[in-house]
Order: C-alpha cells, then structure tokens, then sequence
C-alpha cells in the first residue's frame, strides 16, 4: 500500500499486531502511545520493544489529549491515514473510573477531529466495540439505532463514534468506524477473560468466572481484526459503521474447556455472581464487511485458542509475571 499510518495506541493489543502487519504490507508507521496502564503496563513495554526492532516504524511516547502533538505528527509526517487505537478498555474498571474513560475515548478522539478538519484528506479509522450494543437480542447489526449502552466503557466509544458522525457531515471527512468483537490472541491483554484462564490454567491455579459461564462471546482473532482495519484504509465513503466479528458465539465455558484440553488438564473452577455489567451474549453481524471491505474471519475459535495457547507456553518465563 505504501502509506503513512498514524496509529495510536501503537503499544496495545490490537495496536502493536497492526502496526506489525501494517509494516509488512510496505506502510510506514508512525506510533504514538502515552503507555498508561490500564492493565500490566510491563507489557506495552514487551510489545514496544519488539516494535522498535522494525524498519519504517517511528515511536512516539507522547499523550493523543495533546492537539499540537497529532498536527505536528500529520503535518510533518505527510500521514495519509489515522488509525486510532488509542482508548482506555475495560468494562468493569470503567464503573469506578468512569471520567478517565470519557477523557481518553471521547475527548481524545475530539481532539483528533478537531485537527483533521484541517485535513480533510486524511483517512480516519475509529474503533470502537461491540460492548455498544449492550443487551441486544440476536445478531448485532450497525444499522440498529434502538441499543443502550450499560457500562461506561460503553457509552464512552459510542459518544465517540457519534462525535465522528457530526465531523464527518460538518467537515467532510472520510470515517470508518469499526466495532472489535471480543478480540484475542498472542500479546493479548491481561485482564482479558482468555489471556486469564490461559494463565491460570497453565499456572494450576483456580478459575475465577463471573456467573455460571455459559454467557457467550463471538471471539475474534487479532490477525483477521488487523486484516479489517488495514482493508479499511484506503476507503473512500464518507462515514461508515461496520462490525468485525467471527458470526459465531461461543460460551466462556467452551473456550476454558478448549484452553484445558490444550494443556491435559482439568482446571478448578470458582463461579460468582454475574456483573452487572455484563452482556449475556454477543453476536456480529458481518453481511456488511463482507460486502464493503470484502472481509470475513479466516481463524476459528480452535485454531485460534491453540496459537494463544502455543504463544504463552513459548512466553512463560515473563507472561507468568504480569499482573492477571
């Protein structure tokens, strides 16, 4: 492709995977993370380190609330498309700390859209989740204007993603917003279900789930996530919702099952109450990405468990050290 990406949140999950394929697919990148630390921050340190190694990638440790830091960046840099990864995650967390979320999802993004007014050229990629969806029955479709969000984590990127609509229409400006399902893979975070039950089944140590487990996720690989983002960067609408999703729920005790048949070991299991937080089922739709960034998802929950799996056996003499 040969662009220049901007991409923020360069040292998250998801962040950190795309700059990786972005590099492979001929971009140069620029990265830009303040390398808060939402979970563990020692790995965002591991991630970034492994960035620094590549060519065409540029780091930048600086915080995206600084408006001066993203025009220098686009102006000097000649960036082509904004990949903003760059949020504070986590549902439940976002109940006690819901101003740090509404700071860091909304008015961030805010301040990425008031420079690229000035740059109406420029490309925006926003994402976004499937949490705004909240308690929706059936398949999660983006033209579904009735959910309600119940978590401030929620409510906080679907702010954003409304903010990006008002932009767009006001200024012109070409927006793709995508909404993650449940992403997981190696360099996972976490404080995520997956990268815990790995952890704690791998390390013996008891299960801690929230309900009865059979509330179910439509968990999705990074690589085909990372696949949707950079098919999205050279699009050419003017706004767009689209949903990045496997289409295929799957219950939290199916994947514990797959995780201890990985491993040949039965795992202790400690059920507590359900959050309140919690949606009892997510499900994408994923007619849409098919059609307009002619996308599906290519690695199944299996195969996808196994590479997690695989990648924290090779990593356990440091992944058994984070914080979980």
């Amino acid at each position: 492709m040969n662009k220049k990406l901007l991409v923020t949140g360069c040292s998250g999950f998801i962040g950190f995977n795309t700059v990786i394929e972005a590099i492979s697919e001929g971009n140069f990148v620029i990265g830009i993370d303040n390398l808060e630390s939402t979970y563990d921050s020692n790995l965002k340190s591991i991630r970034l380190k492994e960035l620094n190694k590549l060519k065409n990638f540029e780091f930048i440790h600086k915080d995206i609330k600084d408006k001066d830091i993203i025009k220098k960046i686009i102006d000097e840099k000649k960036i082509d498309c904004v990949v903003n990864l760059a949020a504070k995650a986590g549902v439940r967390k976002s109940i006690s700390q819901p101003a740090d979320y509404y700071q860091t999802n909304l008015m961030n993004t805010l301040n990425i859209l008031e420079v690229l007014k000035l740059y109406p050229h420029v490309n925006l990629i926003q994402a976004s989740t499937s949490s705004v969806y909240g308690n929706t029955k059936g398949k999660f479709v983006e033209d579904n204007s009735s959910i309600n969000q119940i978590s401030p984590y929620a409510s906080s990127k679907k702010a954003a993603e409304d903010l990006c609509y008002v932009y767009s229409h006001i200024y012109n400006l070409k927006i793709t917003i995508l909404r993650f399902f449940t992403v997981f893979g190696p360099y996972g975070r976490p404080d995520m279900s997956i990268f815990r039950f790995i952890h704690w089944i791998y390390q013996g140590e008891s299960l801690k789930i929230n309900g009865d487990g059979e509330q179910k996720r439509d968990f999705t690989y990074v690589s085909d996530v990372v696949r949707g983002i950079l098919s999205s960067i050279e699009s050419n609408w003017k706004y767009e919702i689209i949903n990045l999703g496997s289409d295929h729920p799957y219950s939290i005790n199916y994947v514990i099952k797959l995780i201890e048949n990985y491993f040949g070991i039965d795992s202790k299991k400690e059920y507590g109450p359900s959050d309140p937080s919690d949606i009892r089922s997510t499900q994408a739709s994923i007619g849409k990405a098919k059609m307009i960034l002619n996308w599906s998802p290519k690695t199944s929950i299996e195969e996808g468990i196994i590479q997690t799996c695989k990648w924290y056996e090779e990593n356990e003499d440091w992944a058994k050290k984070l914080e979980y």
